[in-house]
């Protein structure tokens, strides 16, 4: 894993929280990525609020925490998932004991079916959800989260198996303005007993793994096995675009049979506060080759790459002056590849940023088009997707890749599901 030219520091901070309003983002109130309107076109269930004005369907007088504890094997109850901050991973509360690693019985590990690329770290990701609540699916496409509850996801070298960081996201208690969230990354010792947080400042680099990853000899490429953690300022650059903050633990990522909590399992749990019909799933549509390079954009790009009220994140259709960007999250009830948002607004259709030279698109022959059919080097798409920034002289070295953060290397699998869906693709 190497850094990316992208991976600045602008913050420090002992916890990183961003604050969103419940009356703005509960029950469906977040604009389609293909028209102005609620999703579901109500305020629904979601949309009830605890006596702190927040929570949804958490069910809880302070907006979705329970009282009630699941028992540990002993059949003595847990006690409740703390609240952030913490000094260390261990004070979170994922492990009953981290020297062990023995996680805690009511935690739940899932695995979405489309993974985010990082530079091929070895990923795990749990989810704690407080007992008796449930998850407002009233908009099935923007699910709300209760109060407390807290996700992990740990990442490890890929071949050693040698853990390197940890990050938490967690929904806190409800300030006066709504829903608010902790982020923070945890950077685990040399004998992995135990990860620490990362109290990066804007004046320092960020931290590297192994240490001298950040500053190759004549400026790259990075070593192997590096593994950059991104400063707690950057969590909202991709996070910020999803208003409860959990990007692969939806409807479109669980829907499958694989490995780790699904979405069906999450039914039969009675977890949703508005479950699908029986049997029902949302996976991404298409033939396999299809589904891999949809589902590859859906969870690298979508999070982003998607229109909604309260977007806090990078270009997509609410910033774009011509109302014509480009949008990658695939929703539920999309039932055909021609249903979804990257074929209606990618396929075939110009560039109406990144158009040139002053817009950093230094091609030649000039790329013009978001995907031209049958023709990857010629989609700013694959382009995008096939560079990185890191070690390149200008003006290449800015502006080029995507994603923009997180990654300097070149997914090749994903970049290969998508170069053979656009070589199918009828010119």
């Amino acid at each position: 894993m190497r850094r990316t030219a992208a991976m600045i520091a602008l913050a420090a901070a002992p916890a990183c929280y961003f604050d969103f309003s419940d009356a703005e983002l509960d029950g469906g109130g977040v604009a389609d990525a293909r028209g102005g309107g609620k999703a579901d076109g109500t305020q629904g269930a979601d949309a009830s609020h605890g006596a702190d004005g927040g929570g949804g369907d958490g069910g809880g007088a302070d907006g979705g925490m329970a009282d009630a504890a699941a028992p540990d094997a002993g059949g003595t109850p847990l006690p409740p998932v703390p609240f952030g901050p913490f000094s260390t991973l261990s004070e979170s509360g994922l492990y009953t004991d981290i020297a062990s690693k023995g996680i805690r019985l009511d935690v739940m590990e899932f695995k979405p079916e489309f993974a985010l690329w990082t530079d091929g770290a070895a990923k795990t990701r749990w989810i704690w959800l407080p007992p008796g609540t449930q998850i407002g699916t009233g908009n099935m496409g923007r699910w709300v989260f209760p109060v407390g509850t807290t996700a992990w996801k740990e990442f490890r070298d890929p071949v050693t198996g040698k853990r390197l960081e940890t990050r938490i996201i967690q929904r806190l208690p409800n300030s006066a303005s709504g829903a608010q969230f902790y982020f923070a990354s945890f950077v685990w010792n040399q004998d992995d007993s135990e990860a620490v947080f990362d109290t990066t400042s804007l004046a320092e680099p960020p931290v590297d793994i192994p240490d001298g990853c950040a500053d190759p000899a004549g400026g790259g490429p990075y070593p192997e096995s590096c593994h950059v953690v991104p400063q707690q300022a950057l969590c909202n650059r991709c996070h910020g675009g999803e208003p409860y903050k959990l990007l692969g633990f939806s409807a479109v990522q669980l829907s499958h049979d694989g490995p780790g909590l699904t979405l069906s399992d999450l039914v039969a749990l009675d977890l949703l506060s508005a479950p699908p019909p029986a049997g029902v799933t949302y996976p991404v549509p298409g033939t396999p080759v299809e589904r891999a390079a949809i589902g590859t954009l859906h969870a690298n790009c979508g999070h982003c790459h998607y229109a909604q009220a309260t977007q806090q994140a990078c270009f997509s259709l609410t910033d774009d002056t011509t109302g014509v960007g480009m949008a990658a999250r695939v929703l539920p009830g999309d039932a055909t590849v021609q249903d979804t948002a990257i074929w209606q607004s990618a396929v075939g259709q110009p560039l109406d940023y990144w158009t040139g030279a002053m817009a950093g698109n230094h091609t030649e022959p000039l790329i013009t088009t978001r995907i031209v059919p049958g023709d990857p080097q010629m989609s700013a798409v694959w382009y995008r997707m096939s560079v990185r920034e890191w070690g390149q002289p200008a003006p290449f070295n800015d502006h080029q890749q995507m994603p923009t953060l997180g990654t300097n290397e070149v997914d090749p699998a994903g970049l290969g599901a998508v170069e053979l869906w656009i070589q199918s693709l009828s010119p």
